[in-house]
């Protein structure tokens, strides 16, 4: 009976059975993820300045004057997504940084990969769209359409940065042996 309960379990190296485990993968990952330490790494500041840029977009949007002669769906294509990406990419910031993710990070990552990718390829869509729309309109109109794509162009590299986070963990530097070492010219009987 015990030889089969010892078979049953995976057989683990000498080195495993006594070597220490500072930190495992999933400890360092929701160390990066804990309450408040998300807005200060990469993906945090790069999903704020997309948030920003998105918001600057909608701003100008809504601050210029509309092109002449434009479709009737103009005046809602480009703030309605624009509207959605910036509060999507909120409530998952919300999320991130309250620390909420903690529990099942795989899926929160998975869940904001899918949500701003799609959201971003139906903002450029609209921004482009909006724009060949407007025609040679003046420069505020091709102003908006820049500052947008930007906003867009940074929630996919923070997509890209959230992956890279969850993906890669930074290797700790070692701390040097505290043990002398010998110098390896000299003789053990010298």
């Amino acid at each position: 009976m015990t030889e089969a309960k010892e078979n049953s379990e995976p057989r683990k190296s000498l080195y495993m059975r006594i070597a220490p485990i500072i930190e495992t993968y999933d400890e360092v990952i929701k160390n990066k993820l804990e309450s408040g330490k998300f807005p200060f790494t990469r993906p945090g500041i790069i999903k704020l300045g997309a948030m920003v840029c998105l918001i600057a977009s909608l701003g100008l949007f809504f601050g210029t004057s509309l092109c002449d002669e434009t479709s009737s769906w103009y005046p809602y294509l480009l703030p309605s997504s624009v509207t959605a990406a910036s509060t999507v990419l909120l409530i998952l910031y919300i999320i991130f940084a309250s620390g909420c993710t903690i529990r099942n990070p795989t899926v929160w990552v998975k869940i904001d990969i899918i949500l701003n990718l799609s959201l971003s390829i139906i903002g450029i869509t609209s921004i482009v769209t909006s724009m060949c729309d407007c025609g040679k309109g003046d420069f505020s109109q091709v102003i908006i359409g820049a500052v947008g794509i930007c906003g867009y162009l940074m929630s996919v590299v923070g997509c890209i940065s959230i992956f890279l986070m969850y993906r890669f963990v930074d290797e700790k530097p070692t701390q040097p042996n505290s043990r002398r070492t010998m110098d390896p010219r000299k003789s053990v009987f010298a």
